[in-house]
């Protein structure tokens, strides 16, 4: 019942947001001060060769490699040799890698990762390698400048339009404050960062929703909004907002965390916790309710291959179905079941003609990294990589029109006191199936 007013309440705020889809003008990033303590962390676990690999650690510039002890022990336990390589310096931190040579191929590691934080607590993470040089690749980024504010990014995807001189560039927008976004452009020209300064009239939010769509030939438009505020006077308990900058009508969906799909002209949007609607937006702001799922929502994850969207309904208690809709013919139909554990906060995306879908955590929180290819021509799962960066939920996912980008995302930390810590990440990483 809080809804309605919550739109009503930032509606003032709410001018045309509909933007032509151009190139974004890159502005120099301006360095956060070096004051900003950041903490030791493992951020990334690579093969680097068929017998060595490749383990980096982030750390502040307040901390020296005797602040941490990385330990990697084989099977039987036994301590192997790590070499520190050069030290490499970035505006807010320092990148420190460790080689491992000696490995086997598909013998499973451990790596132990000790130290303090700059908080003065303890931190013991525990993260298992297996050794491959085999199977897609995995091409490390530059980091991103994020400090504070959520770690979450929403990024304007590429992957439904016709190829344009902006293909290389993918923004991504952040909740800094409830004054504020932080909005990047990463240039996949150049591998580097940059500012971006995009006009908009939708209010900062955590959970925003970016999409494309071509209303004409040469005419697409830009859709921002949908998320959620976390309302104090309702103990914290999330506020859907159904706006989308200057858009009507509304989105007309149930209140939830929306996960969507887009063809060249239209958008399918589906709603987590229960209701089936689906409701499609097309690029002239239309919207209509399609053909419900053929079943409630659980948590969802969704991605696109040609003109079919597919769609990963979990909900506890059953096997994880995976639902494709011709949106040609604006038809449901159930596909192979998918055969990882049960998780929330995964992602999914496309890469060489085929789906993927991994990371996340358990119920019990346990973090996950694995990666499965889904093959549409044979309606067949397979588990293909782990992901080699740090963070496990919430990442940001990138597609260009010819390229799969992941990265940022938390880290899920265990405390002394038997809890979980998250830590924000700033690794980016290229997919390359």
């Amino acid at each position: 019942m809080f809804q309605i007013p919550a739109c009503v309440l930032i509606s003032w705020l709410c001018l045309l947001g509909l933007l032509s889809c151009r190139t974004p003008a890159l502005v120099p990033l301006i360095a956060i001060g070096e004051s900003t303590t950041i903490s030791p962390t493992l951020v990334s676990t690579q093969a680097v060769a068929s017998d060595q690999a490749e383990f980096v650690v982030k750390a502040g510039f307040e901390f020296n490699p005797t602040d941490w002890k990385l330990t990697l022990l084989n099977a039987s336990g036994r301590p192997l040799s790590l070499s520190a390589g050069a030290v490499g310096r970035l505006d807010l931190f320092n990148l420190i890698p460790y080689r491992a040579i000696g490995l086997t191929s598909g013998q499973t590691y451990r790596l132990q990762f000790a130290t303090r934080n700059a908080g003065g607590d303890s931190v013991n993470v525990e993260r298992l390698y297996t050794h491959r040089s085999d199977g897609p690749r995995w091409i490390r980024l530059t980091h991103a400048p994020l400090v504070g504010g959520d770690f979450a990014g929403s990024t304007l995807n590429k992957d439904n339009l016709p190829p344009s001189e902006s293909a290389n560039y993918l923004s991504i927008w952040r909740y800094q404050n409830d004054q504020s976004w932080q909005m990047l452009t990463y240039s996949a020209v150049d591998n580097k960062w940059y500012d971006s300064k995009d006009l908009t009239s939708v209010s900062p939010r955590h959970g925003v929703v970016r999409y494309q769509l071509q209303e004409a030939v040469g005419d697409n438009q830009t859709f921002e909004g949908l998320g959620f505020m976390i309302s104090e006077l309702l103990l914290g308990q999330r506020l859907y907002l159904k706006d989308m900058g200057g858009v009507t009508p509304y989105y007309a969906g149930p209140d939830g965390e929306v996960r969507f799909f887009t063809t060249l002209k239209r958008a399918y949007q589906l709603t987590e916790g229960g209701s089936p609607q689906l409701w499609v937006r097309w690029g002239n702001w239309d919207q209509y309710r399609g053909p419900d799922l053929p079943e409630p929502t659980g948590t969802l994850v969704s991605f696109r291959l040609g003109t079919t969207g597919y769609v990963v309904n979990q909900r506890p208690g059953q096997q994880i179905h995976l639902w494709a809709f011709d949106t040609e013919r604006e038809q449901w139909s159930r596909r192979a079941d998918f055969p990882g554990s049960l998780r929330s906060q995964g992602v999914g995306f496309t890469a060489g003609g085929k789906g993927y879908f991994g990371l996340g955590i358990t119920a019990n929180e346990e973090t996950l990294r694995d990666v499965w290819q889904y093959d549409p021509t044979t309606d067949h799962w397979q588990y293909v990589t782990d992901y080699p960066g740090a963070g496990s939920t919430y990442l940001a996912v990138g597609q260009l029109p010819v390229r799969t980008l992941l990265g940022w995302g938390y880290e899920q930390q265990p405390t002394a006191a038997g809890g979980i810590r998250l830590v924000g990440c700033t690794d980016f990483w290229e997919f390359v199936p």
